[in-house]
């Protein structure tokens, strides 16, 4: 693959041979994981705690190039989907959501995943 730039090999054809997806999917799947993670802990958690403080994950704007953590979540939720056209979204919102039923499959159709590569936990909740 060193000769990439050479012979002007691009992106999206080293993807396909490879069969791999693109890292802003790769990323946005770990965030959604992360998020859907939070959605299932007992409310008397921390990191629940501090996700329920960011109040309202809202589109902002913001000097420079860096984003922070809600607008990087605000962006994952959007890119799979999930906001349906809306700028702002509360908390409780996107918790709701991302314990739908139907959420892992509209998840792997908007981001072109196979089935079942996103999927809900085993039963059980660990964060009790």
């Amino acid at each position: 693959m060193y000769n990439v730039k050479d012979y002007r090999i691009r992106t999206e054809t080293c993807l396909e041979k490879t069969n791999l997806k693109p890292i802003e999917t790769i990323i946005t799947v770990r965030q959604l994981r992360f998020l859907s993670r939070i959605a299932q802990m007992d409310e008397s958690r921390l990191t629940r705690q501090v996700m329920n403080s960011q109040g309202i994950i809202s589109a902002g704007s913001r000097a420079g190039r860096n984003k922070t953590t809600k607008m990087a979540l605000r962006d994952a939720l959007k890119r799979a989907g999930l906001l349906n056209g809306k700028i702002d979204i509360k908390t409780s919102e996107w918790i709701d959501c991302l314990n739908d039923e139907e959420t892992p499959s509209r998840i792997e159709n908007n981001l072109g995943l196979k089935p079942g590569t996103f999927k809900k936990r085993k039963k059980g909740n660990p964060f009790i």
